[in-house]
């Protein structure tokens, strides 16, 4: 019995593209399949490695890297290999290619954000924002980032006591979602508001109505992440309403989602909201139980800000239950992480960071207004260099002309006396020489006047 043949990976089915080309089209395959199918993902970006050794094109380099970037951190949650990758990707390309400048600064930050490490995150997004909004003419996918952006920052702010500034930024990514007619932008920004907005944080129906259009967008755009995410938010709101059933089912149906993508994040909170909406209907032992599996996959993935949550409801619960040697141990490992992830004071950190930024774009518009100055110095030099030698050019050829035309008109007088009384015509010939003569020499007396008056006036 013969053995049975291999499939050949996709790239090698396709001898008559070349490498470059077959890369990019395994990329755009790629972004097909990112939102709803990470082994198929998996799968696309293992052709793309056979290919790796045969590219030679540092953009496409680039994009590839951060490809894999994006894998890591949406598939994988593995946040420091991608970010890994795009440092690496950074060698690949110039500051000034802003396509990719904007792109890096994405997923830094997004990656650090993840990672609950905000005052590295915020400088990432402000400074992707900037460089958009200072390009002049924006196509669709420059808007689309700029959107991406402002929503990430709008997510990074919530933890701050003004909560205004969190719904400007998301409003900001709504309206442009709104222009693009984006299904995936309009959701994430809905899922946000569901969560921050002022109306459904003292309503939980306001906020649920929220969730439910971002489901509704996530479904429409087959986008399997986030209709798990907006399925969690809507069953933990229910059982804020203390209707458990409403709430286990959604609930239930995100873990199956996100199970089936094989996302361990998702699948860790899914689990974290299950148990907290056991835990606030005094179900402690489901509620524990939860919580376990969710902190499993947690330390797996390595997600400090998500334990550092969920330590601090595995405590309150066992004390719930007055076990209050387990309730001691979470609260200690919450207090470590806590002192991890906030070193210093949150909001002091942003403002820290938004200040460097100001005073970084402060002093680039300090260097460009002296740089103008220099400029306007420079060529108001050259001007009076070309000045001076104008008025010697003018100064020259007046004082040159002036001798000729003396003579010319001595001689004419001369002429005109000798011919008055015999011979008329030649009279009005030497006349007429006469005349061209002095409208000639007040001509240029007239041209030197003028050509002064100019260079004065310049």
């Amino acid at each position: 019995m013969q053995p049975k043949k291999t499939a050949a990976p996709a790239a090698l089915h396709m001898p008559h593209l070349h490498v470059a080309q077959q890369a990019e089209s395994l990329l755009l395959q790629c972004s097909n399949v990112r939102k709803n199918n990470a082994q198929k993902w998996a799968e696309i970006l293992t052709e793309i490695d056979l290919l790796l050794p045969e590219i030679t094109n540092r953009s496409l380099q680039t994009k590839i890297l951060f490809e894999k970037a994006h894998y890591c951190y949406m598939a994988k949650g593995n946040f420091q290999q991608s970010i890994d990758l795009c440092n690496q990707a950074k060698t690949h390309f110039a500051e000034t290619d802003t396509e990719f400048e904007t792109t890096y600064q994405a997923l830094m930050g997004t990656n650090f954000h993840l990672m609950g490490h905000y005052e590295k995150a915020q400088p990432h997004y402000l400074l992707g924002i900037e460089l958009l909004e200072q390009k002049g003419e924006k196509n669709t996918e420059d808007f689309d980032s700029l959107a991406k952006l402002y929503y990430n920052t709008g997510l990074l702010h919530t933890n701050l006591i003004n909560k205004e500034s969190s719904i400007n930024y998301v409003e900001k990514a709504l309206e442009i979602y709104t222009q693009l007619q984006s299904k995936s932008g309009l959701a994430r920004c809905y899922n946000a508001l569901g969560h921050h907005h002022p109306n459904s944080q003292q309503n939980e129906s306001v906020s649920i109505e929220y969730y439910l259009k971002a489901a509704q967008y996530f479904e429409e755009d087959k986008d399997l992440i986030g209709l798990a995410t907006a399925y969690n938010n809507i069953g933990y709101k229910y059982g804020m309403l203390k209707q458990i059933n409403n709430a286990l089912q959604y609930l239930e149906r995100s873990l199956a989602i996100r199970k089936q993508l094989g996302n361990k994040k998702g699948m860790a909170a899914s689990f974290f909201y299950m148990g907290s909406v056991l835990d606030s209907n005094q179900m402690f032992d489901e509620a524990i139980t939860h919580y376990q599996h969710a902190e499993t996959l947690l330390k797996e993935i390595n997600s400090k800000h998500e334990l550092h949550s969920l330590y601090d409801q595995l405590s309150k619960s066992y004390a719930h239950k007055k076990n209050y040697k387990e309730a001691l141990r979470y609260h200690r490992l919450f207090v470590q992480l806590k002192d991890e992830i906030f070193s210093f004071d949150y909001k002091t950190s942003l403002n820290i960071e938004a200040s460097k930024l100001l005073i970084e774009q402060q002093e680039k518009e300090a260097a460009f207004e002296l740089q103008k100055q220099h400029e306007l110095s420079d060529y108001i030099h050259k001007l009076e260099t070309a000045q001076n030698e104008l008025m010697q050019m003018v100064y020259i050829a007046s004082h040159d002309l002036r001798e000729p035309i003396r003579m010319i008109t001595s001689y004419s007088l001369l002429l005109l006396k000798e011919h008055t009384t015999s011979h008329a015509q030649s009279t009005a010939t030497a006349q007429q020489i006469c005349n061209t003569t002095m409208q000639l020499w007040t001509t240029l007396k007239n041209l030197q006047q003028s050509v002064q008056q100019k260079v004065i006036k310049k």
